[in-house]
């Protein structure tokens, strides 16, 4: 999901923070598969290391339609378990069907 969206972003793919923020990033790309590329570049050493990239070349679509070349950088957030749901989690797999 899209977390943070900068006043370029805004200006050059014309969507507001409102209608942005929250929607799966998918959505801004031109088919699965660029956005396949581009989780696969994320999980690699390559582009600034595992779960981030560096100006990492890409293709967004605009709220108008017309297709943008970019140079993205971007972190894979990952939401911290806490120790009760750990603990909801290890109850769900032991509790008899």
């Amino acid at each position: 999901m899209v977390q943070y969206y900068n006043d370029g972003a805004r200006e050059n793919l014309g969507y507001s923070r409102l209608e942005i923020i929250g929607r799966y990033v998918v959505e801004l790309y031109p088919s699965l598969d660029e956005a396949r590329r581009v989780m696969t570049a994320m999980r690699s050493p390559e582009h600034g290391g595992p779960g981030r990239v560096v100006n990492f070349p890409t293709t967004f679509v605009a709220k108008d339609g017309h297709e943008l070349d970019v140079a993205i950088s971007g972190v894979i957030l990952l939401r911290r378990r806490t120790r009760r749901s750990r603990a909801r989690s290890a109850s769900r797999r032991t509790s008899p069907s």
